[in-house]
C-alpha cells in the first residue's frame, strides 16, 4: 500500500513539473484575463503567488509543461515565464497557467498596448504597458527615456523622465509631458504626430525583442 501511494505521487510530480524546451520557445504572449493572471514559483495552484501581470500585458515565455491540466473549466498548460522582484526579493523565474494567454494582443483592451517597433529605425523602439507606464528607447541598449501614458480620443499624452546630467554623473529627472496626435490605422500600426511636426510610425512587435 505504501508503495503504491508512492508511484501516484511520482507520477503527479513528473507530470507538473516536466518541462519542453522546443523551437517555439521563447515566444511572446498576451494576457487575457481582466482580473490579472498570478505568477507563481511552482505549477500549482497551491503555489506562493509572487505577482500578477495585468490585461493586455506582454510576457516572455520559454518553457511549457509537458501535460495540460483544466482549471475552472479552461485546459492549458505551464509555462515558465521571466523572474520579478517582489516583496524585497528577485525570483529568476515564475509560472502562469497559459489558458489565459493569447498570441495576439485582446480584443477589448487599447491598441496601444504592447512593444513597438519604428518603422524605417530598427534600432528604435516604443514600449506601453497596461500599467500606464512606457519606455522609449534603443534596442540591445540601456539608453533610452521612460514615463508614463494617458489617452484622451485621439490625443495622447506622455510623461517623459529625462535625467539632467553633470559630466557622466545623474543630478535629478525632469518630467516633460508631450501631447501627441495617435492615429491608429490598424491594431498592428500606430502613427505618432509630435507637436513639432515629427512623424513616428510604428509597427507591432509580436515576436523577439
Amino acid at each position: 500500500m505504501h508503495n503504491k501511494k508512492l508511484i501516484i505521487i511520482l507520477i503527479f510530480g513528473f507530470g507538473f513539473n516536466l518541462f519542453s524546451q522546443t523551437t517555439e520557445f521563447p515566444s511572446f504572449m498576451y494576457v487575457n484575463s481582466k482580473e490579472g493572471l498570478r505568477l507563481r514559483l511552482e505549477p500549482s495552484l497551491n503555489s506562493r503567488i509572487i505577482g500578477i501581470v495585468l490585461h493586455g500585458e506582454r510576457i516572455r515565455v520559454y518553457e511549457k509543461s509537458d501535460i495540460p491540466i483544466n482549471i475552472d473549466g479552461i485546459t492549458g498548460y505551464w509555462y515558465k515565464t521571466d523572474g520579478k522582484y517582489y516583496e524585497g526579493r528577485w525570483y529568476s523565474s515564475a509560472l502562469v497557467f497559459g489558458g489565459y494567454l493569447n498570441e495576439k494582443l485582446p480584443e477589448d483592451v487599447h491598441a496601444i498596448l504592447g512593444y513597438w517597433d519604428v518603422v524605417d529605425k530598427s534600432e528604435n523602439y516604443y514600449y506601453f504597458r497596461p500599467d500606464y507606464t512606457f519606455t522609449e528607447g534603443y534596442k540591445e541598449t540601456d539608453r533610452g527615456f521612460f514615463g508614463t501614458w494617458s489617452i484622451d480620443e485621439n490625443k495622447l499624452t506622455i510623461v517623459i523622465t529625462r535625467p539632467i546630467m553633470d559630466s557622466d554623473e545623474i543630478l535629478k529627472y525632469k518630467p516633460e509631458t508631450i501631447i501627441i496626435t495617435l492615429l491608429i490605422n490598424t491594431r498592428d500600426y500606430l502613427i505618432l504626430i509630435y507637436p513639432n511636426g515629427e512623424i513616428i510610425k510604428l509597427k507591432r512587435n509580436n515576436g523577439l525583442l
